[in-house]
């Protein structure tokens, strides 16, 4: 709604397009809200985001699919407060990596969890594709290592990254781990990356009794190691010989 006010301060832009008129940012805003409860408008928007979608992706049949909560900072009187401790909201996002285009987004609340729905949200996503082109591989971070994602993605044959959640079996096995058996990490030009490793071992998450490929990194401590309580990453790390 602030880019509404920019625009139409900008009288040069305003010539250009041949922009005379410009709705009020309120104005805009309530058109926009009244317009989001109407269930059709989302078949509506799908349609017309299909077609811009088929004009950037043209002959491509396969994609892979990006999703991610983004925060949105707001000081509305109905934002709630966000996991990063901001109020706001935290709409899920899905992008097509080979465009960047967002082929679908959930709007949420700041305070709903990354992790909810996001099996539903990855098939509406699915849905408002193109005709012709299948979804053949997801990434998501944390939030997508859910039991009935992997199970979802094994039987649609959905190739999947995800960032696993650490466990007390997966720390196990980590600890486990002889010198001997860390693999030397490689950039995409196939150059050593100085002080990584790198493990790959198979894994089960839950009651599934299907495994994944689960690869395991670790990097060298540079100087004196320091523990980030507020960091989300500090969960899923192990401070052991020398490595985190």
């Amino acid at each position: 709604m602030d880019d509404i006010r920019h625009l139409q301060s900008d009288e040069a832009l305003g010539s250009v397009l041949n922009l005379n008129r410009l709705p009020k940012a309120t104005t805009l805003g309530d058109w926009l809200r009244r317009m989001g409860r109407q269930p059709q408008m989302r078949d509506a928007w799908v349609k017309v985001n299909q077609s811009l979608l088929q004009s950037a992706l043209h002959c491509c049949k396969k994609v892979t699919l990006d999703i991610d909560a983004t925060e949105i900072v707001a000081h509305k009187a109905d934002a709630q407060w966000t996991y990063k401790k901001n109020r706001g909201f935290m709409p899920m996002v899905g992008h097509i990596a080979e465009t960047g285009q967002v082929v679908a987004v959930d709007f949420r609340d700041g305070n709903v969890p990354p992790a909810q729905n996001n099996l539903a949200f990855i098939q509406q996503c699915r849905q408002s594709l193109p005709e012709g082109c299948c979804l053949s591989a997801l990434r998501i971070d944390a939030a997508g290592y859910q039991t009935k994602i992997i199970e979802y993605c094994d039987k649609e044959g959905i190739a999947y990254a995800i960032r696993a959640k650490l466990s007390a079996t997966m720390r196990a096995q980590i600890e486990a781990i002889s010198e001997t058996d860390w693999q030397p990490l490689y950039d995409k030009q196939g150059k050593r990356v100085c002080g990584q490793d790198t493990y790959r071992t198979s894994h089960c998450i839950g009651d599934y009794e299907k495994a994944f490929t689960l690869i395991i990194q670790r990097k060298a401590i540079q100087g004196q190691a320091s523990l980030d309580l507020e960091s989300e990453d500090c969960l899923d790390e192990i401070n052991q010989g020398g490595y985190v």
